[in-house]
């Protein structure tokens, strides 16, 4: 027995030293040097690029959660949601990038003033995509493209790590497919290999939203979007693992949900961890890092798992998310990533937004608007393998029950639904259809309320009163006052006099000149 114990032990302490070590490796990552593993997918997959993510590119996936502000502000944009899907075939690198968006109408409220090639595209709400493959270090490609698949791009060439442009560059043979609705907007992406130096081994990236109203941010962390040295390392090979970050939660207000898929395509076993905390310092010297969470969890040779790591943070110090994957044997790293947020910096232009998760099927966000009496929700599903539909339940106060089917073609659900006319509390629910037929239902996932808001059917603004400054329009003869202002006409409708604030402005009446055979003729109106 004391054997049997004295084992325990020591794997016990074996454990700890590999966390330990672990964990000391993943506090070694900055923007600098930040890695991604994606896979091949099947050969000739260009005609999926269709803007539905419903395609086994997007499906196997590697795949990044949350776009970052990259100046002193260094952090999570706060009030908006976007992640990357990343793989690649023997032609194309395949690209999808999922934002939120403000509207709720076809076009889902984006900013696309430019219509042309080459054009201000950058002004716009759009996505920037820059390159810089193994096989040329001293050139980089440049896309930029928004809602409405206008694109401008270049090539940028790099002396002493200053760049300069020749914007008379095309990537030919891109192809762009794009869906604005919903408050979303989901850009896939299909860009040729040979047209961006044909990529051996790996390639730099960094892929950035462009909000209007908010400004730049980038998946990797970053002050210049053409900065290389920080800028997402991008791997591939058939036989590496693939890291697929799912979710992050409510990081506005410090209450994270992270969920991870993690695919062990490799004939060895792997680790991979996830860990949150923030650094201290003590008379502006750095101390260590104070831990909130973390996880770590091994991964057998050809395995998928599902990981989840809730995390409640307090306090409006900045956080880390960082999370990396090992070779179990030897815990050489394979991949890293790092996402920076600041709780407590809330900016929601949405009005009640929840996220909830449901147990072993996906997570997912709800969006109530009483203006347009509609409920957006949005699910993202861990795995469809056994899953034939997803119905979203909605039970008012009196018990009523209505739903909307959704048909399980992808891991990526949205419904917009119309709400029923009774008012009160609405509870959530989401019941799952499996393929054997078989159904289990999720109560109480979320909970809203439906009310009559104080501005709604009354007669606010309705007074016939004028509030100064304001003025009453009043007309006396050829006379109008209106807010300060005095216009007296004549009998061509022009000006005989204005006045403003008591002051005449005119240094005589308005008429009209008529020149002929070059005498000056005088006209005359009446009324």
């Amino acid at each position: 027995m004391k054997l049997f114990y004295s084992l325990i032990a020591v794997l016990l302490i074996l454990s700890a030293h590999a966390e330990n070590k672990l964990t000391e490796n993943l506090l070694k990552t900055w923007e600098g040097n930040t890695t991604v593993n994606i896979p091949f997918v099947k050969v000739n997959s260009l005609s999926e690029i269709n803007g539905s993510l419903q395609s086994e590119i997007w499906e196997k996936s590697a795949r990044l959660d949350g776009f970052m502000i990259g100046n002193q502000q260094k952090r999570l944009v706060p009030g908006e949601r976007g992640g990357i899907y990343l793989s690649r075939d023997q032609e194309y690198l395949y690209i999808a990038v999922v934002t939120s968006a403000p509207g709720d109408d076809p076009g889902a409220g984006l900013s696309t003033l430019c219509t042309k090639r080459d054009g201000n595209v950058y002004d716009d709400d759009s996505v920037e995509v820059l390159i810089a493959p193994d096989t040329t270090p001293d050139v980089a490609y440049q896309i930029i493209i928004n809602s409405k698949g206008v694109i401008f791009d270049q090539q940028l060439t790099y002396i002493d790590d200053k760049s300069s442009a020749n914007p008379s560059w095309n990537l030919d043979g891109i192809k762009v497919d794009s869906i604005a609705e919903s408050f979303k907007w989901t850009l896939e992406l299909a860009i040729p290999l040979s047209k961006i130096g044909n990529p051996k081994d790996h390639l730099k990236m960094n892929i950035c939203r462009n909000w209007q109203g908010i400004g730049p941010s980038s998946i990797n962390l970053t002050t210049h979007y053409s900065d290389r040295k920080r800028m997402l390392d991008v791997r591939w090979s058939k036989n590496m693992p693939i890291i697929q970050q799912l979710h992050l939660g409510n990081f506005e207000d410090g209450d994270l949900a992270l969920r991870y898929r993690i695919l062990n395509h490799t004939n060895y076993d792997c680790t991979f961890a996830v860990i949150v905390g923030n650094h201290t310092y003590a008379d502006s010297k750095h101390t260590g890092f104070a831990v909130d969470g973390k996880v770590f969890v091994d991964i057998p040779a050809g395995k998928v798992k599902n990981i989840e790591l809730p995390v409640k943070t307090s306090g409006t110090e900045r956080r880390y998310i960082i999370s990396g994957i090992y070779s179990s044997k030897e815990m050489n790293n394979i991949q890293r990533n790092m996402s920076v947020f600041v709780p407590g910096k809330l900016h929601r232009r949405d009005p009640h937004t929840s996220e909830f998760v449901v147990n072993n099927i996906g997570s997912g966000i709800l969006k109530y608007y009483p203006g347009l009496d509609r409920v957006a929700v949005e699910m993202s599903l861990t795995s469809i393998n056994n899953i034939q539909e997803i119905k979203f339940l909605f039970k008012d106060s009196e018990g009523k029950i209505f739903h909307k089917n959704n048909i399980v073609k992808s891991s990526n659900l949205r419904s917009l639904i119309q709400m029923q006319n009774t008012l009160g509390k609405y509870q959530f629910d989401v019941c799952v259809v499996y393929k054997d037929g078989k159904e289990k239902t999720f109560a109480a996932v979320d909970e809203f309320e439906k009310k009559t808001f104080e501005w709604e059917n009354n007669n606010l603004g309705n007074a016939k009163i004028i509030l100064p400054p304001f003025t009453p329009i009043k007309k006396e003869d050829l006379r109008v006052d209106v807010l300060m202002r005095q216009h007296t006409f004549n009998a061509f409708g022009l000006w005989n006099s204005l006045k403003i604030a008591g002051t005449e402005i005119l240094a005589s009446p308005m008429t009209f000149t008529l020149v002929v055979d070059g005498k000056l003729q005088e006209l005359t109106a009446s009324m």
